[in-house]
């Protein structure tokens, strides 16, 4: 495997830890905010519908920034948006940053996924994307444990370091004409006879 794999690989798992061990603690925050079940389900509703609204376009804008930026700008935006969760009680406020999360997660998954459909070789395929698979499932065991151990700002404090880790991970890539050979976009990629399978797994997450 090579070095764009092993960063990709490590970025992913750390953003993807990022995200678990926020939650068990989302739900209670948003609760004790609003005061409302209902309110509560539409700020974590809020984040996947900014991400399935986004997805379609998402391709063009990281074809034009490239692939290691969007990664980049997508796991700061997780980070600044996991670090803000403490600091407000307003709800309009909270549903903005449940949209800037969905725009970061679409930033940077859509573009680590897209990476790996150029850095990968078509008879390595199988075998590497088994082994991301494991990445993107393994923090499921552990980070939503850790987050209900966790109170106050510390739950916060240590999501955005994860995603502040994801970020400087993906500072070691090396994404040159990676961003030109992936003109096809996400969709494209995703749909290819030997990517949508686990792709169809790893999207519907």
């Amino acid at each position: 495997m090579n070095k764009n794999f092993i960063f990709a690989i490590l970025s992913t798992t750390f953003s993807i830890s990022g995200i678990d061990i926020l939650i068990p603690i989302l739900p209670v925050n948003f609760l004790r905010i609003t005061n409302s079940p209902a309110l509560m389900g539409v700020l974590m509703g809020t984040t996947s519908l900014a991400a399935v609204l986004l997805r379609p376009i998402s391709s063009s804008f990281i074809g034009k920034i490239g692939l290691k930026k969007s990664m980049i700008f997508g796991a700061l935006i997780l980070s600044v948006v996991a670090f803000s969760y403490s600091f407000t009680d307003s709800f309009r406020t909270l549903v903005v940053l449940r949209i800037f999360f969905g725009v970061g997660i679409i930033l940077f998954f859509v573009s680590v996924w897209s990476l790996m459909g150029v850095i990968i070789p078509s008879e390595k395929r199988g075998f590497a994307l088994s082994i991301y698979t494991v990445a993107f499932l393994f923090p499921y065991f552990y980070a939503p444990f850790i987050g209900t151990k966790l109170s106050g700002f510390t739950p916060f404090l240590i999501s955005g370091i994860l995603f502040l880790l994801a970020a400087g991970f993906c500072f070691f890539i090396n994404d040159r004409g990676l961003h030109s050979k992936d003109g096809h976009g996400f969709f494209k990629t995703l749909f290819r006879r030997d990517l949508f399978v686990p792709g169809l797994i790893i999207f519907s997450v």
